[in-house]
């Protein structure tokens, strides 16, 4: 997949070993980075939800049309699809190409 970044300090933060590891500790620094590595690798967010390990989610309330895959629980990296049609909510994930990651967090 084609992955954008919501701003340019996520984007140097997430493709920074030392960044990561400085943020959240190697443990979790070595998930964030296997997920973005599983991201990138897949040619659509379909192929991504047969990683169980991953637990790709559709978010709902203030997040709908958000997605998230789980780093170590309850953190996860959250993202939306883009090049999609305005105001779609329901997305067919065999046509998720291109993301945007907004954040990593605490989901519960």
């Amino acid at each position: 997949m084609e992955i954008e970044y919501a701003s340019a300090p996520l984007a140097r933060l997430l493709n920074t070993e030392a960044e990561t590891i400085k943020m959240w500790g190697a443990q979790r620094s070595r998930k964030v980075r296997q997920r973005m590595a599983e991201l990138v690798a897949m040619p659509n967010l379909a192929t991504m939800s047969t990683l169980i390990a991953a637990r790709l989610a559709a978010l709902d309330g203030d997040r709908c049309g958000q997605y998230s895959v789980e780093v170590l629980a309850p953190f996860h990296l959250v993202f939306e699809p883009i090049h999609l049609e305005q105001g779609q909510v329901r997305h067919d994930l065999r046509k998720i190409k291109n993301i945007r990651i907004l954040e990593v967090t605490s989901i519960e």
